[in-house]
């Protein structure tokens, strides 16, 4: 029995030996994994205090300060304080009660600790109050570069720049840089010399009007350039039948209002011819009355008539003398009708005659616009055929490109360039720069050896004819221009 018992208490001892070094172990194994694992939590926080956001100028932050007060068991706001406050340019916020307090490059949390010690010194508070500090608005980021919209953008937190590329409307498109362009450039100054020649011939035709007009034509006859000119809308048509009912439409104005002066003077002649006749009959008969008051006045003498006889006689000698002063004052009168009148027909013929100059005038004005409009447009679409080719070649090398992101960061001393990508975070105040790398094909000035071309002359009658066969020989080149220079892809859209 005792050596059955001996023999259990040395196996027991001998299992407690065995069992030892595993307890060992696993005590250090967990002491390792306790350490390793506050390792870690201090390396993340010391991260999380390293990354956090710092302010800077243009910030816009919501301060709340609030106090506790055990005499009346409640929480105090001080409203006077709870406001948004912009960092300014430099770098500071100005509150009440404390004045500025430097802002830029600390956390909002070192924010709120100044703040509340500030308060506690500057009001005598026996503990600092407790501050809530939050950002309301971060400070704008931008975009420059190869992008369609570059700019300031307001800042959200946690922005790639795969983000930040859609905000601009993405990266420059290789075709507004080129082809489309060229594109939308050839047929843009076909359009314009299409409308510069329909135009010229309008001022033309309104030309010739105005010129038999200031003449005084009773006719309107076109210049040859017109009549001759290849109409395939009939637009030239339209123009000269417009023109010819102007014409008519101002002649027979001017026909009337001439017919109106000239019957007006007939009917004042008629009345100057009255009215003389009138004085020569009442002169007439004051010679008969004056006749017979000699006669009268002799008798009288005599003793042979009586003097009221005498006294009538005078009486209408009188008479007829004021009846004549007013037929010679209605005389006057109505030769100063005829004057005004001859006046009023004068300035009728001369204010014809001066409108039709002054608008000869503007119109050719316009007509030497027109010719050195239509010289440029040739000379813009002549460039745009021949740099077609170069531009196409620089798209399709383009194409073939990636762009190059790269991050302007400030700094507290001078701003850092930092090289980027698609998912690079983006912080506010960063200025992102997209280029693609340079090309190798040259694209040649469009004003380099541009072809003189001879000044147009308004003058001369064929000058429509030439702006015409230039812009069909144009229109019919543009289908070989889109085949040869612009992508297919484009066409089919």
């Amino acid at each position: 029995m005792t050596e059955s018992g001996n023999t259990n208490k040395s196996k027991s001892h001998k299992e407690q030996s065995a069992k030892a070094p595993t307890v060992v172990r696993f005590a250090l194994a967990l002491t390792i994994g306790i350490l390793i694992l506050l390792a870690g939590r201090i390396d993340t926080s010391a991260s999380t205090a390293a990354n956090e956001y710092r302010l800077g100028m243009q910030d816009r932050v919501r301060i709340r300060v609030f106090e506790w007060r055990p005499a009346k068991d409640e929480v105090f706001e001080w409203a006077a304080l709870n406001v948004e406050y912009t960092v300014g340019a430099a770098g500071r916020i100005s509150m009440p009660l404390i004045g500025e307090i430097a802002a830029s490059g600390i956390t909002v949390n070192d924010l709120a600790k100044t703040i509340g010690q500030r308060l506690r010194t500057r009001m005598g508070l026996a503990e600092a109050p407790d501050i809530a500090v939050e950002i309301t608005q971060y400070r704008p980021f931008y975009l420059t570069g190869h992008i369609e919209k570059p700019g300031e953008y307001p800042y959200r937190p946690g922005m790639t720049v795969l983000q930040a590329l859609a905000i601009g409307g993405g990266l420059l498109r290789a075709g507004e840089i080129g082809g489309s362009r060229i594109e939308r450039e050839f047929i843009q100054t076909q359009g314009d010399l299409h409308l510069f020649s329909q135009e010229f011939h309008a001022l033309l035709a309104r030309r010739a009007r105005l010129d038999a007009e200031s003449k005084g034509k009773d006719t309107l006859l076109f210049p040859a350039s017109i009549r001759d000119a290849h109409d395939e809308t009939g637009m030239i048509a339209t123009l000269i039948t417009q023109e010819q009912q102007i014409f008519r439409s101002k002649r027979e104005t001017f026909d009337n209002q001439t017919d109106t002066h000239e019957q007006l003077l007939q009917f004042l002649s008629e009345e100057i011819k009255s009215i003389e006749q009138q004085l020569k009959a009442h002169d007439t008969q004051a010679d008969l009355l004056r006749k017979e008051l000699e006669a009268v006045s002799a008798l009288v003498a005599k003793g042979i008539s009586t003097q009221p006889r005498k006294m009538a006689l005078q009486r209408a000698i009188a008479q007829m003398d004021g009846e004549r002063s007013r037929l010679q004052t209605g005389l006057m009168r109505v030769k100063q009708d005829q004057s005004r009148t001859n006046i009023s027909l004068l300035e009728l013929h001369n204010k014809r005659i001066n409108d039709s100059v002054a608008e000869l005038r503007d119109v050719q004005f316009r007509l030497e616009s027109i010719a050195r409009r239509s010289e440029t447009a040739e000379r813009l679409l002549g460039e745009t055929q021949r740099i077609a080719p170069f531009v196409l070649a620089a798209n399709l090398a383009n194409q073939k490109r990636e762009p190059i992101y790269k991050i302007v960061r400030a700094s507290a001393s001078t701003p850092t360039t930092i090289d980027a990508t698609e998912t690079t975070t983006i912080e506010p105040g960063d200025t992102l720069k997209v280029e693609f790398p340079r090309n190798q094909i040259l694209i040649p000035n469009m004003f380099v050896n541009a072809p003189s071309s001879k000044p147009l002359n308004p003058a001369t009658e064929d000058q429509p004819e030439k702006i015409r066969a230039k812009t069909n020989e144009q229109k019919a080149q543009q289908s070989t221009i889109n085949r040869r220079f612009i992508p297919s892809s484009t066409q089919a859209q």
